[in-house]
Formats: C-alpha cells, sequence, structure tokens
C-alpha cells in the first residue's frame, strides 16, 4: 500500500512532463506567506514575533528538500 501510494505521488509531481510548477498550489502558498513577511518587514521596520517566520522556515526546508528530488542545485 504504502509504496502504491510513493507512486502515484511520484507520478503526480515528479515526472518533468506532468509537472507544472505553475499550477502547484504549496508552491503558491510558500511564495505568499514569503511575500507577505517581507512587505511586513519592509512596512513596519519593527521585527515581529509572527508565527508564519516558523512555517516559512519549515516551508524553506521542504522546498530544499524538493528540489534536491527533482534534482535542482541549489
Amino acid at each position: 500500500m504504502t509504496q502504491a501510494v510513493a507512486e502515484a505521488d511520484y507520478q503526480d509531481y515528479y515526472q518533468e512532463d506532468t509537472y507544472d510548477y505553475r499550477n502547484d498550489s504549496l508552491l503558491t502558498l510558500v511564495l505568499g506567506v514569503h511575500s507577505y513577511l517581507s512587505e511586513l518587514e519592509n512596512t513596519t521596520k519593527v521585527k515581529t514575533d509572527s508565527p508564519l517566520y516558523h512555517l516559512q522556515y519549515k516551508m524553506y526546508i521542504f522546498m530544499r528538500q524538493r528540489a534536491v528530488e527533482l534534482g535542482i542545485e541549489l
């Protein structure tokens, strides 16, 4: 069962001919949170302690891992 799920995930996300990063909702979320936090820092000039910073870090780690899985060198 686990193998079938992993294979389906691979087919959904990692095949180059079917994967379109422009339609990736997770990537859109990551970029949205990053943009929001960047704008927040630029407009307030005060360091805020938002829980979104922790989420941003986790998303950063996820995206680096995903890039490695796709064979993209950073």
